[in-house]
């Protein structure tokens, strides 16, 4: 049951986070404060570019990647 962490969010605040412009140097400012990142991509998701997520994280993070999942890893 993941309802206690449901939170329901506005339009505007998924076009933020579906708009977001990531940016490699920030990242390495976060790593920087000894924060480890851990990415879990789906090799058939339809949500966002699993590739290029794994080039962005490439030598910055934990990458896993589940072949046979989706944007939910189900």
């Amino acid at each position: 049951d993941l309802s206690r962490y449901y939170k329901k969010d506005s339009i505007n605040d998924l076009e933020i986070l579906l708009n977001y412009i990531w940016d490699r140097d920030r990242v390495k400012k976060i790593i920087d404060r000894g924060i480890e990142i851990e990415v879990f991509l789906g090799g058939y998701d339809k949500i966002i570019d699993s590739q290029k997520t794994y080039n962005f994280f490439d030598g910055l993070a934990t990458i896993y990647f589940i072949k046979n999942v989706g944007h939910i890893l189900k």
